[in-house]
């Protein structure tokens, strides 16, 4: 009976840490607008593909970017919980917004969104609004599997210090862009749950656990991975290098044959015909010649300086890099995210310094060196990756995130004693926790929430609106200018109230434009809230702030006093809408409004 208790007890940690990531998964799901994941607009297709019944799709021939290239067993995993739901209105999810990627890696909430977003989005979820969370959802609890493998691995890793286990789980569970790729639709997260399986059962072969049950659980699981994504084909260096070392301490060969065969057997057996289908279709098992037609390599290659300068950004979207790595949090956060991974790192480096001081003490050295060959064997492909493509991001190494985190945790903890060294773990996991709960309220919904909205015009603090009519669908009723002064390569920050008379039934864009007597200092172009509020969104009535920053260029001609014009157009036919006055209004045209003068000064002038 004590026992049994005890067990329930030492399960305890991980139960309320998956609690905790699934509860987290779906809020960062829920957090994150539709197919704003990385390359989310490319993996639902997929998932649609298989769910209408089309069978496997085959690689463009065409150039059109897609997914299709990759092994289909997560698009069609997504399919088997969404295809009772019909998602024929995608396309009315996908208009583009066409000032995406303006200044895409600056801070602030500037047009990160790739996407239009409606009201569609909200609940009750119907058609492949509701087919894309149903996957999303099935990807939080792929993310469950990764924690869950992670907390095997350490136990079979670390069996005297169960706290390690318990707390590498939680670090990986409460990283938030681990958290942030859980509830988004992408093939990663069945990568990294089958690959942590994988390293369970080799580090269960380590302390052996070689049942005939085991390896074939283990064939199965590479196999698996196989049909998920390439990554996994590190798998069978890693496994070879297992039950090599197996053999060896056992003095058998034919144990290294036996085992060899059980476990790439049933491996080949699973996966076999996909490498087969790639052949046949592409004269290439992996279709690696066509997928470059489509995603062609980088030109010139980089050269290892050039890898090296990438790493700072590598790193930012391992820990919290959102969107299509365009979302960023605090750089503070940054800098903690670092000095965790050092430290770790150093503390690596000491316990191997002690342990080769004191060769006696090797036990747990065949399961740390799993765990560093398998890092080593992802960071290689991620390399690799990197050469190749400029694509390649943290993500990529979350089929190692398992390693990653206990190899780091045990260079924090292994020189404590027990007791101290679980009260650190909590402490790192509860930091971890914190942060991740901030995340999505802090960093992520801020940049796709609509701009601020009033009801009326002393709500928004104007006390004498204007009265300008633009197309008679919308009013401008008000504009600020902040600072009244700018110097070349400065910021102006434009600020326009919006009134909306009539919603309007085609999505306009709206421009800024500084003026002096030589013609155009410099503009700016979006929809309305800076992308994240297009007029078709508006609603009748409501009063809208709406902020553009306006880079003044190095080169603009100063002193200088300029004009701040401002109007609405139609991007399709660049045609604006006409402006009419109907009460107190600033001087205007008949397709611009002059919302205020700014003074340009001279560097010198700024500096006095």
């Amino acid at each position: 009976m004590k026992s049994r208790l005890l067990r329930v007890s030492e399960h305890t940690a991980i139960s309320l840490i998956l609690a905790a990531f699934i509860a987290l998964g779906v809020v960062y799901s829920l957090s994150t607008p539709l197919l704003e994941g990385p390359d989310e607009m490319w993996h639902y297709p997929y998932v649609k593909y298989i769910a209408d019944g089309r069978g496997l799709p085959r690689q463009s021939e065409t150039g059109e970017k897609s997914e299709f290239h990759q092994p289909p067993l997560y698009y069609a995993l997504g399919a088997l919980v969404s295809f009772p739901v019909s998602s024929d209105d995608l396309d009315a999810l996908m208009e583009r917004n066409p000032y995406w990627g303006y200044e895409a890696r600056a801070p602030g909430a500037d047009n990160k969104n790739i996407f239009v977003h409606t009201d569609r989005e909200n609940p009750p979820y119907t058609g492949a609004v509701l087919a894309i969370r149903l996957v999303r959802w099935l990807s939080v609890l792929l993310g469950a599997l990764t924690v869950l493998g992670t907390y095997l691995v350490g136990r079979e890793a670390f069996p005297d210090r169960h706290h390690v286990a318990a707390g590498a789980a939680a670090l990986i569970a409460f990283t938030p862009q681990f958290l942030y790729l859980s509830g988004t639709v992408n093939n990663d997260n069945l990568t990294a749950a089958l690959c942590t399986l994988a390293v369970w059962l080799l580090a269960g072969l380590l302390n052996g656990k070689a049942s005939t049950a085991r390896l074939l659980a283990l064939g199965g699981v590479i196999g698996l991975a196989l049909l998920t994504k390439w990554t996994a084909l590190a798998l069978l260096p890693l496994a070879g290098l297992v039950l090599l070392y197996r053999a060896y301490r056992a003095r058998s060969w034919q144990l290294l044959w036996h085992e060899g065969w059980l476990v790439l057997g049933v491996a080949l057996l699973l996966s076999g015909w996909w490498f087969a289908r790639g052949q046949i279709l592409y004269g290439d098992p992996l279709g690696i010649g066509t997928k470059m037609q489509i995603f062609p390599p980088r030109n010139p290659v980089p050269t290892w300086r050039d890898l090296i300068r990438e790493l700072p950004r590598k790193e930012v979207s391992f820990w919290a890099c959102f969107g299509w790595e365009n979302v960023y949090a605090d750089p503070w956060v940054y800098t903690v995210l670092r000095a965790f991974t050092y430290v770790g790192l150093l503390g690596l480096a000491a316990f191997a310094m002690r342990q080769w001081r004191h060769r006696h003490k090797l036990r747990l050295w065949p399961h740390l060196a799993l765990l560093a060959a398998w890092f080593l064997l992802v960071a290689t492909a991620f390399v690799r990756w990197m050469i190749y493509t400029e694509a390649a991001v943290g993500r990529h190494l979350f089929p190692a995130m398992s390693s990653i985190m206990l190899l780091l945790l045990w260079g924090w903890s292994w020189f404590w004693p027990p007791r101290r060294a679980r009260v650190l773990t909590c402490l790192l996991a509860s930091a971890l926790f914190l942060l991740a709960a901030v995340t999505p309220f802090r960093y992520i919904r801020p940049v796709y929430a609509p701009p601020p909205r009033f009801p009326t015009t002393a709500a928004a603090g104007i006390a004498q609106p204007w009265a300008l009519s633009l197309g008679g669908q919308v009013r401008l009723i008000g504009a600020e200018i902040a600072p009244e002064s700018v110097s070349p390569g400065e910021t102006l920050y434009v600020t326009l109230y919006w009134e909306v008379l009539r919603v309007p039934d085609r999505n306009y864009s709206v421009f800024v434009h500084v003026v002096d007597q030589d013609g155009m200092v410099a503009q700016r172009d979006s929809y309305p809230g800076l992308g994240r509020y297009p007029t078709r969104r508006w609603r009748l009535g409501e009063i809208i702030k709406d902020m553009y920053p306006v880079r003044i260029p190095a080169t603009a001609r100063t002193p200088a006093q300029a004009r701040v014009l401002a109007g609405m157009y139609l991007l399709e036919n660049m045609a604006r809408l006409p402006v009419a006055s109907d009460g107190l209004a600033p001087p205007y045209a008949d397709d611009a409004i002059e919302v205020g003068w700014v003074e340009l000064l001279s560097a010198v002038a700024a500096s006095e």
